[in-house]
């Protein structure tokens, strides 16, 4: 789940308070990616749904197919509908059970949003759907909706696009002693995407611009939230953190730290928290500081995946090579779908002399992104310094076919034959690189080593 998600759950709440204390609520699509909306509701009878196990399931079963015995007073599915074919019985199913005075919340994908959960992509996003073998995706619009809404018992319904998240809200109500509070929901919903515009320009100002010169723009970003409930909320944080760490070099990193500390301070028990701030103390340098501070996690915080990353990138910055490499080891390899972190952990293994893992790493990177001759370049590195040649070479073809007669394919070739003692066809494919780059500098020099052995 994302922060404008999680914000539109909690405006909601803003409205409708009653309906999150103490009530009977069901939600499809419960499991847990990063963070849940069970948070927000208090002392509710509470029943969350999924394909799969996890500790925020509390029933596994299909959002179409669940049948419960009472009525709900809140019916809730967040971020999960584009992954489901079955997304019009799930939501008529779910309507199905909500009570004379239900509220009915959606929000999920929809035009604009990148193809995530699938084996195309990464399928660890979608756990439940992928158990199943439910390679599916779709993101969804008003007109994919509103005819299965339209024949509801709901009283009135309002749908809402967030252009900069490319999330689809549905906020519904069952009766219309409910109309004055969703008059005023609706408008601040409208306000809140309006306010999510406004950040995002100034998010691409920061961006594009050098990070010293924009403690104006990230002031103005955090005026826009500061009567917000949810400034201090890990999940807003998390959200602009590679934002505000650039910026953090400034001297605007007094009023930052102190934004960090107070989240962690409020949150105490929320591991999102205590990654945004290690991840804060690491984008300012203090490695230090970050060392200690995780060291002085809690196991259940300590044994988290992201907390694990930031702990690998800040021993390889101290040099620590073989503490890292210990820690690196405790990350599920199959949970890594971050290319520069999958890049430091080859280059860690490499460093180590531990072949077979470091081209473990660079082939997933490679796999993930098939268009990144960075990647191909590390890859390759690798298999020659292992003295892997027959699959080297597998590589070093594919990457001509992909990328023609670029420079450093003709390099790694004639590294390739040197590491088998073959200078003649080392020579040749420096004489075919410099036919192609007559002035390439790194390719006459090698040349000449050989031609003077």
């Amino acid at each position: 789940m994302h922060w404008e998600a999680f914000k539109l759950v909690s405006l909601v709440r803003d409205h409708f308070p009653s309906y999150f204390h103490k009530k009977r609520v069901v939600e499809v699509g419960s499991y847990c990616v990063n963070y849940s909306v069970r948070t927000l509701f208090d002392q509710c009878d509470y029943l969350g749904i999924d394909l799969i196990e996890d500790s925020s399931v509390d029933l596994v079963a299909s959002g179409h197919q669940f049948r419960l015995n009472d009525k709900v007073d809140v019916a809730i599915s967040c971020e999960c509908l584009e992954h489901n074919p079955h997304y019009s019985a799930t939501l008529i199913n779910m309507l199905e059970h909500l009570s004379a005075s239900g509220l009915f919340i959606v929000t999920c994908a929809t035009d604009g949003r990148a193809e995530h959960g699938t084996s195309r992509t990464d399928a660890s996003i979608s756990p439940g759907t992928s158990s199943l073998g439910w390679d599916y995706y779709l993101n969804l619009t008003a007109s994919d909706l509103k005819p299965i809404i339209e024949n509801s018992n709901l009283f009135d319904f309002r749908f809402f696009e967030n252009p900069v998240s490319h999330d689809l809200y549905l906020i519904g109500i069952a009766n219309e002693n409910m109309m004055q509070c969703f008059a005023a929901l609706c408008s601040a919903i409208d306000d809140f995407v309006s306010s999510c515009q406004r950040q995002q320009e100034l998010i691409n100002h920061v961006k594009k611009n050098d990070p010293q010169s924009c403690e104006l723009e990230t002031r103005q970003l955090l005026d826009i939230v500061d009567e917000e409930k949810l400034k201090l909320h890990p999940l807003w944080l998390n959200k602009f953190l590679p934002v505000f760490s650039p910026v953090a070099e400034s001297s605007f990193v007094i009023v930052l730290e102190e934004l960090f500390l107070s989240s962690r301070l409020k949150y105490p028990s929320d591991n999102l928290a205590a990654i945004n701030l290690a991840s804060f103390f690491e984008a300012t340098g203090r490695l230090e500081l970050v060392k200690e501070f995780i060291g002085a996690l809690d196991k259940e915080v300590f044994d988290n995946f992201e907390i694990y990353k930031i702990f690998v990138r800040v021993l390889i910055k101290r040099k620590e090579y073989s503490e890292a490499y210990v820690v690196l080891g405790k990350i599920q390899f199959s949970m890594i779908d971050d290319i520069e972190f999958l890049l430091l952990s080859g280059d860690l293994n490499l460093f180590l002399n531990k072949y077979d893992a470091a081209i473990k790493y660079f082939n997933r990177a490679w796999m993930l992104n098939p268009e990144g001759q960075r990647v191909c370049l590390l890859l390759v590195d690798a298999l020659i310094q292992s003295g892997q040649f027959e699959e080297c070479w597998y590589v070093l073809r594919a990457a001509r076919k992909r990328w023609n007669n670029i420079a450093w394919i003709f390099i790694k070739e004639a590294e390739f034959w040197q590491k088998q003692d073959n200078d003649n066809r080392a020579k040749i494919a420096l004489e075919l690189g410099l036919f192609h780059h007559p002035c390439n500098k790194k390719m006459i020099d090698r040349l000449d080593e050989l031609s003077n052995k």
